[in-house]
């Protein structure tokens, strides 16, 4: 079923376009996911596309399905990791607070706003210092560097107890290409290009299994030439960071191996419950930052949590892929994968009790269950898993809003309860005035 809607797509592009947190990369399309509203738009696409793909198969076919699944993954490390969960908790407890119109629970706003916020820095803390694009990506491999610096109060004096775990970048001959905070942002994107890659690797099989090694080879070159250019492109460093970091600790990853361990220890982390921060060993090489680590963990940073993570690996890939992220995590003073589970699952279910009510508290209600039964079944590895997960969302009925460029709503959103396509207008307009309503409040509070 396909839904017809005007004019949502363009007032969700102009809203969304002043934050643009997450961003479709690399698919041949342009897409996005907002956290706001949980929202997926793919703007290249229109309904008659999407029939005619249904039918045309190829490299457009390709292209759509490879959108698609990059922001559904990101919708998933939404709607499913303890980190989004809480994330989604403080978001819509903000918008219960501004329906209520008690001021007495205003700082749930402020509260959302921070959340909002804490996906990624300010775009001050990121920098690109190389003029020549071109340079960047012959200067390979590149050089880099650990920096720390600290974020800024209200009044513009920076925060002791506040770091940002930075990575520098220079070409190999040594000129400065530009440093990157490591944010949930960074995490969030391994782990969508994470899944791009297991699609383009699947493509490369299909011809092995054919039988036709040429055609195998030439896939596995472009694949190769496309992942080269998302890691060495000085813009896109934000897309690259995370697996940067672990294949600087761990030597010999090729691509694939990069991107998919990086995406197991990034959702390590993602999911690591409050208690367990605390346990988190700094490595012996890593003794310049001793005097901010015990901030990091403070603050339950976990850009930083991975990159510690990276820091405990072993430093030549194991066999085992699924065992060598608990390597990793005994080296950094913490319980195994499965214990880790546990813990998120039980934080994960303490939210639901704590949810606000009226129409707000079930959307948010509905969508944290819906999380748990994924997280419940998949675990932290749904990565691995992301193929299966989209095909059981779309059996169930449970794939997220989907807009398309002439205002159209994907189908297969049928069994949610408490929203529905022809509302999904109402319910992006209600997000969207506590967006505004809540950053005109915060402007308002006195530092």
């Amino acid at each position: 079923m396909i839904s017809h809607l005007m004019p949502l797509i363009t007032n969700l592009k102009n809203s969304s376009s002043k934050s643009k947190l997450l961003n479709g990369f690399k698919s041949g399309a342009a897409a996005h996911y907002d956290p706001r509203s949980q929202i997926i738009t793919l703007d290249s696409y229109i309904r008659q596309d999407v029939e005619q793909l249904k039918h045309a198969g190829g490299v457009k076919q390709k292209e759509f399905a490879a959108a698609v699944i990059h922001e559904f993954t990101h919708w998933i490390d939404h709607v499913s990791s303890l980190w989004g969960q809480r994330n989604l908790y403080a978001w819509f407890n903000g918008i219960a607070a501004w329906k209520g119109k008690d001021e007495t629970r205003y700082p749930a706003v402020i509260i959302a706003r921070q959340s909002l916020k804490a996906m990624k820095y300010a775009t001050y803390f990121s920098t690109i210092e190389i003029g020549d694009m071109a340079e960047a990506r012959k200067g390979v491999p590149w050089r880099y560097k650990y920096t720390a610096g600290r974020a800024f109060d209200a009044h513009g004096n920076a925060k002791m107890e506040h770091p940002i775990l930075f990575t520098r970048f220079q070409t190999f001959a040594g000129k400065s290409i530009g440093r990157v905070p490591m944010s949930v942002g960074a995490l969030l994107e391994v782990n969508a290009i994470a899944a791009d890659l297991c699609f383009d690797m699947l493509h490369v099989a299909e011809a092995a299994e054919a039988g036709d090694l040429v055609e195998k080879g030439i896939r596995e070159k472009a694949v190769n030439n496309k992942y080269l250019d998302i890691l060495y492109s000085a813009e896109f460093v934000e897309y690259s960071v995370a697996a940067h970091c672990l294949a600087n600790s761990v030597k010999g990853l090729g691509i694939f191996e990069a991107y998919r361990r990086a995406a197991r220890l990034s959702e390590i982390a993602m999911n690591l419950p409050s208690d367990l921060f605390d346990k988190i060993r700094l490595p012996k090489k890593c003794e310049p930052f001793a005097n901010l680590h015990p901030h990091f963990l403070k603050r339950r940073d976990i850009g930083y949590a991975y990159w510690c993570l990276c820091q405990h690996a072993m430093q030549s890939p194991a066999n085992d892929p699924e065992m060598w992220p608990e390597t990793a995590l005994t080296n950094a003073g913490l319980p195994n994968t499965a214990a880790i589970t546990k813990g998120a699952l039980s934080e994960m279910k303490s939210l639901l009790g704590s949810v606000p009510t009226g129409e707000i508290g079930a959307y948010l209600h509905e969508v944290i269950t819906y999380g748990i039964s994924v997280f419940e079944k998949h675990g932290v590895s749904r990565i691995r898993d992301i193929y299966e997960i989209y095909h059981e969302a779309e059996a169930e009925g449970r794939i997220p809003m989907t807009l398309l460029g002439d205002d159209t709503v994907l189908g297969s959103s049928h069994a949610w309860q408490t929203i529905k396509p022809a509302k999904i207008e109402d319910w992006f307009n209600e997000i969207d005035d506590f967006d505004t309503w809540s950053e005109t409040f915060e402007s308002a509070c006195i530092p």
